[in-house]
């Protein structure tokens, strides 16, 4: 017989983003391995989603979603922003460029905590309290960001007895963005106050790294807790079933969100330089995922010489094609993101077979992924000759016809059904 478990998730398709195919891939092959997870999450039509992907709803189809209402500020503010309920949704990002945008940064960052997606709670928790009842639930997963949706299960545990994994996809109090909502002290402590109590109260801690960023989350607490990282994986049906594209030009490509508090200037001067010295080999940079136009428009400037394309945000399967594209791929560690944090879309990279240069602090946990082939590089922002040898290397061999391709060792362990596997045996052994 199947065990029930309950999965709080803000983000669900048609929601898109790595933060949504996490929980959306680990339900589904739950599912495969004897559990019967119930999905509770936001009706779309209220929630605050900055980024939409409806093929993602193939995947989601033969699980149970409950969907319900939320109060949340964050549509209102985008609609006031840019006239519609989607467009000025923050994504890693917080813009402060006018008073009247760090006037909305401080009422966000001091009156609503942990987040501003908490006006979901109360209405997740009263669905939840009948299901648990009635169907005599003994699991739940908690998922943030937002981080909020962690006081969910803390309340649900001072009632129930319940077994509850709480999932850290990134940081809470300590995350690179809170420092532009002009926090005050009071708050902060308000914050990290939540933060110590999921971390006591929940049954384990689950993050997608380990290492530096257990210990920062065991310095908080003075109990015993269990910490497991599971990083985001990989589609390995999807990625094997596409067969790649042998373009006529030299491909650069990116995807996902790009913003100013990632570096890239040195990749764009590196990519100019290139072009200068192979003036007779076209090459084309490809950017898809949520960048700003002004991003766009220097980069553009930058180097027009070359030919830029900026797709938009793409869905997941044409994301992946887009990868399998490529001659070499790019990666933007967020500038206060070293050790805690890692890019959603690494694995796929990874599982593409497509070199890549990857831009930021040589502490991140990328660094040690990367160690397993010579055609993954994590370069330092400012290592311009670093990034221009290693495309030259790339250019070259393409232009003799032999393109350079990262095969790396064993990397059907990071499939999305492998890394179920992992989270099913946690489960079990709560």
């Amino acid at each position: 017989m199947s065990k029930k478990i309950i999965i709080f998730t803000y983000y669900w398709p048609p929601s898109g983003g790595s933060g949504v195919q996490r929980w959306l891939y680990f339900s589904f092959y739950l599912k495969k391995l004897n559990w019967d997870p119930i999905i509770i999450t936001v009706d779309y039509n209220k929630a605050s989603y900055s980024l939409i992907d409806e093929s993602l709803n193939n995947i989601s189809k033969d699980l149970r979603v409950i969907r319900t209402k939320t109060s949340d500020p964050l549509r209102a503010y985008s609609k006031f922003k840019t006239g519609n309920t989607k467009d000025g949704i923050p994504q890693s990002q917080i813009d402060n460029s006018s008073l009247i945008n760090q006037f909305f940064s401080f009422i966000r960052g001091n009156f609503f905590i942990p987040d501003a997606r908490i006006g979901w709670n109360r209405h997740a928790i009263k669905v939840s309290k009948s299901i648990i009842e009635k169907e005599n639930i003994k699991y739940i997963i908690t998922t943030g960001p937002p981080h909020s949706s962690h006081l969910i299960g803390l309340k649900l545990v001072k009632k129930y007895k319940l077994k509850w994994l709480a999932d850290f996809r990134d940081p809470w109090s300590n995350i690179f963005y809170n420092k532009y909502f002009y926090r005050l002290p009071y708050f902060q402590k308000k914050d990290e106050k939540y933060e110590k109590k999921v971390l006591e109260k929940a049954s384990c801690i689950l993050t997608t790294v380990g290492e530096d960023f257990h210990k920062l989350l065991k310095s908080k607490i003075s109990t015993k807790q269990t910490f497991f990282s599971i990083i985001n994986g990989y589609d390995k049906g999807l990625v094997e079933s596409i067969i790649p594209k042998k373009e006529s030009f030299f491909h650069i490509v990116y995807t996902g969100v790009l913003t100013k508090n990632q570096s890239y200037d040195s990749v764009i001067l590196a990519i100019k330089k290139l072009s200068k010295t192979y003036p007779k080999i076209p090459i084309k940079l490809t950017i898809s995922g949520k960048v700003e136009k002004s991003i766009i428009q220097n980069i553009t400037n930058k180097i027009s010489l070359i030919e830029v394309q900026y797709l938009g945000y793409i869905s997941h399967r044409e994301a992946v094609i887009l990868m399998k594209s490529a001659n070499v791929l790019l990666n933007f560690i967020f500038n206060d993101a070293d050790k805690f944090m890692i890019s959603g879309k690494i694995l796929e990279y990874m599982a593409s077979e497509i070199p890549i240069i990857s831009i930021g602090s040589k502490k991140n946990p990328i660094s040690k992924l990367f160690s397993k082939s010579e055609l993954m590089k994590v370069f330092k922002a400012d290592d311009l000759d670093g990034i221009y040898l290693f495309l030259d290397k790339l250019i070259k061999s393409w232009q003799r016809g032999i393109p350079l391709f990262n095969r790396v060792e064993k990397i059907s362990k990071y499939s999305r059904e492998e890394l179920s596997k992992k989270l099913d045996s946690i489960l079990r052994d709560l």
